[in-house]
């Protein structure tokens, strides 16, 4: 006598399937894991020294990363003032350069700053200067040009 086949007792393809179901789960979730990023953002910014006091002071930089760059921003205070000032990045519209617009009172002589960002998955900070060891730039009439990024 033969055993009743798989149509009738639905065990044949019942196990198949679960079997390849768990398959495919597992091959994603591991593919998923492996492709994740766990590397912070990378930052290109040239510091400038000096800065002129008597225009808008923009600071410019770039941002890498496998996935999305989070909450980029520079954090500044200026001359002798204890009290930090927080500016958002803005990528600026065609292109991979991101901008943060200061805000300085008239006469400001000095400015430190250091520029931090996160990428989409926590994985941060990554900062140029730091809170202990700031960029300084110290002001000047006509300060001379200065590429924040490379062109």
């Amino acid at each position: 006598m033969q055993p009743p086949s798989g149509r009738e007792t639905g065990i044949e393809y019942a196990v198949p399937r679960c079997i390849i179901i768990a398959l495919i789960i597992g091959t994603w979730g591991s593919a998923g894991a492996a492709t994740q990023d766990s590397e912070p953002p990378s930052i290109v910014h040239e510091p400038c020294t000096t800065f002129d006091n008597t225009t808008a002071m923009t600071l410019w930089a770039q941002f890498y990363d496998a996935s999305a760059i989070f909450e980029p921003k520079v954090v500044y205070r200026t001359g002798r003032d204890t009290q930090r000032r927080h500016v958002a990045f803005t990528r600026s519209s065609d292109s991979i350069n991101f901008s943060a617009a200061l805000t300085l009172q008239a006469g400001t002589q000095s400015v430190a700053y250091f520029i931090e960002t996160f990428d989409e998955h926590g994985n941060g900070p990554t900062r140029f200067g730091s809170p202990d060891t700031p960029v300084t730039m110290q002001a000047t009439a006509n300060a001379p040009k200065c590429n924040q990024v490379p062109q």
